[in-house]
């Protein structure tokens, strides 16, 4: 019998194995095939004194594998880091973003100048003018139930 001469299950299987890489390397490539975007985003320019100041780096369409300090801002004191990420599917279309964000505590009151400055993000920077904060007296938070809202309260 000759070897060459499949049987119809086996030219079945093939095929599928062959759609399925061709279906699940069309997404591979176009999955990379999108360019890396680096953003930095500022927070709030005017802020009370109990706020915290942020700046955030923001990685569209790959991995945030590394990335450069932050900047020291003459007045407000580094507080700590945080970390996000999200994938998304629309219309067969995946994108994902990942952001890294530095916390800033002011120590007093006053205007603060945060100077223009780059930072190293992946393999390229992200960069910023800079920006004058306003640190304000503090803010009243008001205290409310998180798991309860009285429609009532606004009138």
């Amino acid at each position: 019998m000759n070897d060459d001469i499949l049987f119809p299950k086996e030219r079945i299987f093939q095929n599928i194995i062959l759609h399925l890489s061709i279906f699940f390397g069309f997404f591979i490539i176009a999955g990379l095939s999108q360019a890396q975007n680096v953003s930095v985003q500022l927070g709030s320019n005017q802020i009370g004194s109990n706020e915290q100041y942020t700046i955030t780096l923001k990685v569209e369409n790959d991995r945030l594998r590394r990335y450069g300090d932050f900047p020291d801002i003459p007045g407000l004191e580094k507080a700590g880091t945080s970390t996000s990420s999200s994938t998304n599917i629309v219309n067969g279309q995946i994108s994902s973003s990942y952001s890294v964000t530095q916390s800033y505590l002011p120590a007093r009151e006053g205007t603060f100048k945060l100077a223009p400055f780059t930072v190293a993000v992946n393999d390229t920077e992200g960069s910023s003018p800079g920006t004058t904060i306003t640190v304000g007296p503090p803010k009243q938070r008001s205290a409310q139930n998180p798991f309860f809202s009285d429609p009532f309260d606004d009138l």
